[in-house]
């Protein structure tokens, strides 16, 4: 018997960093060290959301959350 588990996707959109933190799989605290380094490149955010510009450089820079595929909300 197969086991087929359903492939999880990652929406291209633009997120607050406790929804990205929750993807990755860590706390609040623990996602913003890892960010503290690329925070030049990624920038600031608008409001308390990173636009989709930014999310894509925070995914080139930590890679895709676990083992999520990747699907961009535009096509």
């Amino acid at each position: 018997m197969s086991t087929n588990n359903p492939k999880v996707i990652f929406e291209l959109r633009a997120y607050n960093t406790a929804q990205l933190a929750k993807l990755y799989k860590v706390n609040y605290r623990t996602f913003n060290r890892w960010l503290k380094p690329h925070l030049p490149l990624i920038g600031e955010r608008v409001g308390h959301m990173y636009t989709v510009n930014q999310v894509l450089i925070i995914i080139n820079r930590l890679g895709l959350p676990g083992d999520l595929e990747f699907r961009d909300s535009n096509i």
